[in-house]
């Protein structure tokens, strides 16, 4: 299936075996084909799957293979690469990992590899096999402490908002304040200064000002 393979067709391969050999042809298009392949299922990795690969040699084509050399394409079968090799291998392709500079490219696009797979046991393992290349430079992301600081993030700007809106109450309760503060620099949100300027406006034309903030 080359680059049509998604991850809804690897699921339905999941649900028959753990052990999954993938098929290729050696050339260009067919290598290019099973990286696609594989970077499209990455994220339904699970530790019991064993995952691998075969590429056919230049210019066989994969069916006339099997019925005509049937003895070296098992023996292909019994030799396939593991993910772990590949990926690794992939990424170091046309990298001088022995340089600060090789060194960086692969662990960039290693990170990137390694950030769409889930959270199990073989991404921690495959994680301290490009450690070893790259020098322990590409840290384990953690989804808690992310998460801790898109709340701590949510709860800041709910508590400005939450003393915006005081405020703006505040000129209500006592007109006089808005003459004598300004107070645009202080409010960031768009709509709580829209607010402001109606307040400002109505108390500035000494307009009975009728306005309720929740």
């Amino acid at each position: 299936m080359g680059t049509a393979f998604t991850k809804h067709h690897f699921n339905k391969i999941k649900r028959y075996t753990n052990k999954i050999i993938f098929c290729f042809d050696g050339d260009t298009a067919g290598k290019s084909a099973a990286w696609k392949a594989i970077t499209n299922c990455l994220t339904e990795l699970k530790d019991e799957i064993q995952l691998s690969l075969v590429f056919l040699p230049e210019g066989c084509d994969p069916d006339s293979y099997v019925k005509t050399d049937r003895e070296n394409f098992d023996n292909l079968i019994d030799n396939s690469m593991p993910l772990s090799q590949y990926i690794i291998e992939y990424l170091k392709s046309n990298k001088d990992t022995k340089t600060v500079e090789g060194k960086t490219s692969f662990a960039l696009e290693a990170k990137k590899v390694l950030n769409q797979m889930p959270d199990i046991m073989y991404t921690d393992i495959l994680r301290e096999e490009i450690q070893e290349i790259t020098g322990n430079v590409i840290p384990k992301e953690s989804q808690t402490s992310n998460n801790k600081e898109k709340i701590t993030s949510s709860n800041k700007n709910q508590e400005f908002d939450i003393k915006e809106l005081t405020l703006l109450s505040l000129f209500i309760e006592y007109p006089r304040l808005v003459k004598e503060f300004d107070c645009k620099n202080i409010i960031s949100e768009t709509s709580l200064i829209n607010i402001y300027n109606i307040i400002k406006e109505e108390i500035n034309h000494n307009k009975i000002l009728q306005l309720h903030i929740y």
